[in-house]
């Protein structure tokens, strides 16, 4: 059980951070051995101050691009934390994109979704010197790296020359910064920074509220494990698209943890992989 002490460490950002660092070994540093890609490049400057590990696939191009927005909290995270998903994207043939967007609270809203839009817009422009596709894009988001994600592609929609999506994938996501589920935490004190309410039901940081029936969305492929604590924002997002008629695709894994679609040991990821390159060979 966790002490007292241990719980006010993590309500700082600094000990929020090194919780979130204690995962890296069980992320990146497993037995299982990593694919086969080209190459990968850690730190690729996309405009001053915005860096991206990108991951090249082998063989020949062009590769449809996937962008990888990290959790955990849009408060702490990095494309380190991430680069063995990085690496495993790159090794389905896609090329693989994890921008480190500005966190919260030394920037909150809308510092890192004004990056994962540049990132965007420089994948759709600039993936042909890698390789890639750029009119062939996915965009992955989880934990609440999902709600960013999602609320790229509701944002995006008011933009008449925003990059086309062929694909959003939620994992264990929680898309309403109005949900019960995130009173007591600490995103939802730091990432809307002094906006308050108005902030908090912006559809590009709450897009569930703003889902709507005749929306005209990418694919969206939702995947949760159904033993952690992102089920119930899930499955609000599933009821919201139910109500609206909007198509999607869900899979529930028995038995899988939070962050488990990033932990190689697990036979539930691997799992998961299969599920996700499979449905967007038929989408992308």
């Amino acid at each position: 059980m966790m002490s007292e002490a241990s719980r006010e460490r993590i309500r700082t950002p600094e000990g929020w951070r090194a919780a979130a660092a204690m995962y890296d070994s069980y992320r990146n540093e497993t037995s299982v051995p990593l694919p086969g890609i080209a190459s990968y490049h850690p730190a690729v400057e996309l405009r001053p101050g915005l860096t991206a590990a990108i991951a090249v696939p082998e063989g020949e191009g062009p590769f449809p691009v996937f962008v990888i927005t990290h959790g955990p909290g849009l408060t702490a995270g990095s494309s380190h934390l991430y680069r063995r998903l990085t690496m495993d994207v790159a090794g389905n043939g896609y090329l693989a994109i994890t921008p480190d967007f500005r966190l919260a609270p030394e920037h909150p809203f809308p510092a890192g979704y004004d990056d994962m839009r540049f990132a965007l817009g420089w994948a759709r422009d600039r993936a042909a010197e890698w390789g890639g596709d750029g009119a062939r894009i996915v965009l992955w988001g989880d934990a609440l790296g999902a709600s960013l994600a999602l609320g790229l592609v509701l944002g995006m929609r008011d933009e008449p020359d925003a990059p086309a999506l062929k694909a959003f994938v939620g994992v264990e996501g929680v898309y309403d910064f109005t949900s019960p589920m995130l009173a007591n935490g600490s995103s939802i004190k730091w990432y809307p920074g002094d906006g308050g309410e108005s902030v908090l039901r912006d559809k590009r940081v709450s897009p569930l509220l703003h889902i709507e029936k005749g929306m005209q969305l990418p694919h969206l492929l939702l995947i949760t494990g159904n033993a952690n604590y992102g089920v119930p924002g899930t499955l609000d997002l599933v009821r919201k698209l139910q109500d609206s008629d909007l198509p999607f695709e869900l899979h529930a894994l028995p038995g899988m943890p939070h962050d488990f679609m990033t932990f190689p040991e697990l036979d539930g990821m691997r799992h998961g992989h299969r599920l996700l390159f499979e449905s967007l060979a038929r989408t992308v």
